[in-house]
């Protein structure tokens, strides 16, 4: 059984690629559709409930056994109390079996517990973030003087030319993985049913993500302060959350949904302020 092609092993602990961490996820993937393609898994025609037994040691006397419950289930907010945390594991394990299910769109097997409840702040996160904030701050303010001497097209493609240098020294260009590029992937959430290839969504990423707002970014320099349109650009992540509700059917907690309101308001009086 061990030395079969189709073990389930095969997906849930393929094996590393030398040099390419992360690559072996998308290998899974790739033998996930294959076997589904050749039927050799295929979906149930009516929703089920699958019950399992593990055991360790002896059939006779078993040290322990576990019993449990396999089927899909509706995602719900936490303080539901529908779905309860089962055990502390170490982030380790957690990362590798959430970049499977990832890529394969599948859970292969079972997760009881990606969260533990908990909300704290990652010290190494924040600096990040409070560097991330004080370089765009000063894109702002450069771009707000410079606007005044060339036109916004070129100011951004300046801004883009040594993006690309710093990211080219960090994380090389030629190490992208061009082949994935042909793949179609589902778009989640409640179009789950149409695909696009992924070339398509880069492209998205790259003229809607980043050209468009720039250029609108950089051409507002020329009407309104830079500290305007600052405050103006931080709509994004509540657009974004707008976004996921809509798409994704994430939930929004009491607590985000008051955060969201919190920018509305900071926005809204910065911008009508005199």
């Amino acid at each position: 059984m061990a030395g079969d092609p189709h073990n389930v092993v095969r997906l849930i602990l393929p094996r590393p690629v030398p040099g390419r961490p992360g690559e072996e996820y998308h290998h899974a993937a790739e033998s996930l559709r294959q076997w589904q393609d050749e039927h050799i898994l295929v979906t149930d025609p009516a929703a089920a409930l699958y019950v399992y037994e593990q055991a360790s040691g002896c059939d006779d006397q078993p040290e322990w056994v576990q019993r449990g419950l396999i089927g899909a289930i509706r995602l719900v907010p936490p303080e539901a109390g529908v779905v309860l945390p089962h055990e502390d594991v170490s982030a380790g394990p957690v990362a590798g079996r959430l970049a499977l299910m990832e890529a394969t769109q599948a859970n292969l097997e079972p997760i009881f517990l990606l969260w533990d409840g908990s909300i704290a702040l990652d010290g190494l996160g924040v600096v990040f973030a409070l560097i991330s904030a004080v370089i765009f701050a000063a894109y702002l303010l450069l771009a707000e003087y410079e606007v005044g001497l060339r036109d916004p097209v070129s100011l951004m493609a300046w801004g883009f030319f040594f993006a690309t240098v710093f990211w080219t020294v960090v994380q090389p260009w030629w190490s992208f993985p061009v082949g994935r590029v042909a793949k179609t992937v589902s778009l989640q959430g409640r179009l789950t049913d149409w695909h696009l290839p992924v070339w398509a969504l880069v492209l998205w990423v790259v003229v809607l993500g980043s050209i468009v707002p720039f250029v609108l970014i950089v051409g507002a320099l020329r009407h309104v302060s830079a500290t305007r349109v600052g405050i103006a650009a931080m709509l994004e992540p509540v657009v974004a959350t707008i976004v996921a509700w809509a798409w994704l059917r994430e939930t929004l907690t009491p607590v985000q949904l008051a955060g969201a309101g919190v920018v509305l308001a900071a926005i809204l009086l910065a911008q009508t302020a005199r």
